[in-house]
């Protein structure tokens, strides 16, 4: 039996017609929802990232350095659903591992932050890799 293939669209998802493109133009960037929360809609992304860019100062909050719009990610917690702040798209993808993975193994994320830096402000050993400052070399491609 031949295994199932993949489409490339992630589970419940479907793909934009021509009709949801032309619905997006023209509508609020955010809307209240049902709830009464305010809901931020995919077409207001992009100015809302802006925005809150500005307002932190074009500063990444994780490694305090400064965050082109180009290389931003604006992150939002995955339990609520609430918008944090605008962080580079590295610092947001390490971000969501150590989410994903805490959430995953039920071990609590800021513990496990906190035992992180303990380990590396502990001191080193004095034996070195046996890799470390080795230049290595590099395999040609056939």
């Amino acid at each position: 039996m031949e295994p199932p293939r993949r489409t490339g669209l992630l589970r419940g998802a479907r793909k934009a017609s021509v009709d949801d493109a032309k619905n997006a133009r023209g509508r609020k960037a955010s809307t209240v929802g049902a709830t009464g929360k305010s809901l931020l809609k995919t077409s207001g992304i992009k100015d809302y990232r802006e925005k809150q860019l500005r307002t932190q100062q074009y500063i990444c909050p994780l490694c305090a350095r400064i965050i082109a719009l180009s290389d931003s990610a604006l992150d939002h917690c995955h339990k609520t659903g609430k918008i944090r702040k605008v962080l580079h798209r590295w610092c947001n993808a390490v971000l969501g591992r150590v989410e994903n993975w805490s959430g995953r193994s039920g071990i609590d994320k800021i513990q496990f932050l906190k035992a992180v830096v303990h380990y590396l402000e502990a001191p080193q050993t004095t034996v070195e890799h046996p890799s470390h400052g080795k230049k290595r070399k590099r395999r040609r491609r056939k």
